[in-house]
């Protein structure tokens, strides 16, 4: 029996504003999913949910993405530096394609190096591994929370 679940992204602490990832629907046909799955199927149907919303454009997909999804080594390379904010696309040209496979690496890499988390029903996973059972009902958010400027 399919069922549709919610997920929601929330950026906590960002001052920027940006392109946000939307909440999505996802159809699911099993009775349990792995965390590694959920993201893969939830960044699929970010980046399809942005192409219609933006008509494809593709700078504007690439930003929302990063504000949720900035990897660990974007990081550290900005810690260095003195300061992290989001990856922006060239303000020129056109941006390079979207490669769906390669956000979802990036996402996947992210939550690993606990750049966002993910809470189903007030439960955080810790493992890309981890398996759940989504309910018609579930509340599932996938939460990013920024550093605070100085600290």
């Amino acid at each position: 029996m399919a069922h549709s679940v919610a997920i929601q992204c929330l950026v906590v602490g960002d001052p920027a504003p940006g392109p946000v990832l939307a909440p999505v629907e996802l159809t699911l046909t099993v009775e349990q999913i792995s965390v590694r799955e959920l993201i893969g199927r939830a960044v699929t149907e970010q980046i399809q949910a942005l192409a219609r919303q933006h008509q494809a454009n593709t700078k504007v997909i690439q930003m929302a993405l990063a504000r949720h999804y900035l990897t660990a080594k974007d990081v550290e390379v900005q810690a260095e530096e003195g300061r992290i904010r989001l990856v922006r696309p060239p303000k020129r040209g056109p941006a390079p394609p979207l490669d769906t496979e390669q956000e979802i690496a990036k996402a996947l890499d992210g939550f690993e190096k606990r750049v966002f988390r993910v809470v189903v029903d007030g439960v955080m996973l810790g493992s890309l591994d981890d398996r759940v059972a989504l309910e018609q009902d579930a509340k599932v958010f996938f939460l990013r929370l920024m550093p605070l400027v100085g600290g």
